[in-house]
């Protein structure tokens, strides 16, 4: 991952403010080898991710992807050890589309993160094709996921849930809209206005 940002002074001391991000994939047997034993990807440590890159280089990654059967020749590996290590590594190949996708529209790894354990399995999915259930993120405001849905395959300027996000953005939160909803109810019966007000 590639950060740009600034040092800035906090209470804590000095610390790094990431104002962009671009993931890419490591290439070489350090990067490769640190990027495994990240906690990303459950059932590889330090020791194992060592040995998996001794035996395969820089190579390693293919065969993640294309033969992981492979990875039963390294010492320590069992069919149920293997199993969880491609579980894991599939979520983190998850999170690397999100970031991937979203990075251009200055959404934080931790951000990302937040979107992951909402949506889950189906997180690249929704965000590609229903973006406003962003919103249901805490930290996600219309603007940003605005931004973020234009780039949606079945973009539609009328969507119902674009149009209650710009409500809520418009209203500041939901409270108010209810406020509203009572204030204007009350004021039609006062002034006997018939008819019904639909709020759905």
């Amino acid at each position: 991952m590639e950060l740009t940002g600034d040092w800035k002074p906090t209470k804590y001391g000095m610390q790094y403010s990431v104002s962009n991000f671009s993931v890419t994939m490591p290439t070489t047997k350090e990067g490769i080898r640190t990027y495994l034993s990240s906690s990303l990807i459950k059932g590889i440590g330090p020791a194992m991710a060592a040995r998996i890159v001794e035996m395969f280089g820089e190579d390693t990654l293919n065969v993640f992807n294309d033969s992981p059967e492979k990875l039963l020749q390294v010492k320590g590996i069992t069919q149920k050890r293997l199993d969880d290590i491609l579980e894991g590594y599939q979520k983190s190949g998850a999170i690397r589309e999100l970031m991937m996708y979203l990075s251009p529209f200055g959404v934080t790894p931790a951000k990302v993160s937040k979107i992951q354990e909402k949506f889950g399995p189906s997180a690249v999915m929704i965000v590609k094709e229903e973006p406003f259930r962003l919103c249901e993120v805490h930290g996600f405001g219309f603007l940003t996921v605005d931004q973020i849905a234009v780039k949606a395959k079945h973009f539609r300027a009328d969507d119902p849930l674009r149009i209650k996000a710009a409500i809520l953005h418009s209203a500041g939160h939901t409270g108010v809209v209810l406020l509203c909803r009572e204030i204007s109810i009350r004021k039609s019966e006062e002034k006997g206005i018939e008819g019904k007000l639909s709020w759905n």
